[in-house]
């Protein structure tokens, strides 16, 4: 259960509702409470659930760049580049964000499909994780048309009362049967969790 309390306090912007992931890899709102349990359950592969992002001020508590070989040429090399601005620039005295604060997900092990993810101290604007994640893909020198930038919007609407979703980390995909990892930011290596 500590790994679950640990996504959940790191990930989950809004406690009263998550996603479920599909048999066809579509996601349907489950407008119940997000407990460990939740987590838990997604930890061990029974379901795959998604987090919705913005919280109710329109604050959130990540940054997290989606890099599919459907769009992308070389995920891995965008990935590599998005870590480096990220860990190394503007030197690695001084850099963006603090090296434990970004994780590179490995989404669907061992395909070539990626989460970066910055993890932020405090909530913060979704208006300006966007602005970093733009901004970012912009000294990566990657067209932010072939990226997925979460948050995609800035607030929530009468009409997106819940804005966007990504699957929560270390889960299951229901289509492709391949499990989440994260990676070791330069050698690419599968990290070690608490549940493997």
């Amino acid at each position: 259960m500590q790994l679950a309390d640990a996504v959940l306090r790191l990930f989950a912007s809004r406690r009263d509702v998550y996603a479920k992931q599909q048999p066809d890899g579509g996601y349907l709102k489950v407008e119940e409470p997000l407990t460990a349990q939740v987590v838990e359950r997604h930890l061990s592969g029974e379901v795959t659930i998604g987090f919705y992002q913005l919280d109710g001020d329109n604050n959130v508590k990540w940054l997290c760049w989606d890099l599919d070989p459907e769009k992308l040429a070389d995920p891995l090399e965008t990935a590599k580049r998005i870590v480096e601005e990220c860990v190394l620039k503007p030197s690695p005295e001084t850099p963006r964000f603090y090296k434990n604060s970004v994780l590179l997900e490995a989404s669907r092990h061992p395909d070539p499909s990626y989460h970066v993810w910055v993890l932020f101290s405090i909530p913060i604007p979704a208006k300006a994780a966007r602005w970093l994640g733009l901004k970012i893909l912009e000294h990566a020198n990657t067209n932010p048309k072939l990226v997925e930038v979460f948050p995609k919007q800035t607030k929530l609407t009468t009409d997106r009362s819940y804005g966007n979703l990504v699957k929560a980390p270390l889960g299951f995909h229901r289509v492709k049967k391949k499990w989440s990892r994260f990676l070791d930011l330069f050698s690419l290596k599968p990290l070690r969790t608490i549940a493997s």
